[in-house]
């Protein structure tokens, strides 16, 4: 089961990889002092919307046929529309 997550993890980066940003891991003293543990904190703040949604959208976006993706990028830019 974790080799079969694994390998959806790998072929989920090939597919993104080249649009995404490479966002940096940090650390907190503080944080780590409060809770006393070492924590690792994924800036994905640096991404190119500011969250880590655009990752989750990207790979969902790229494994729709190219006709869904159409349709499913028209739909979207209506709904923005309709809220600007």
């Amino acid at each position: 089961m974790v080799v079969k997550m694994f390998k959806e993890v790998e072929l989920t980066y090939q597919r993104i990889q080249k649009v995404v940003n490479h966002t940096p891991v940090m650390t907190s003293t503080i944080l780590n002092k409060k809770v006393n543990a070492e924590c690792f904190i994924k800036c994905e703040n640096f991404q190119k919307t500011g969250s880590f949604k655009f990752r989750g959208a990207l790979n969902t976006l790229s494994l729709l046929p190219s006709e869904n993706k159409k349709r499913v990028l028209s739909l979207i830019l209506q709904e923005i529309m309709l809220k600007l």
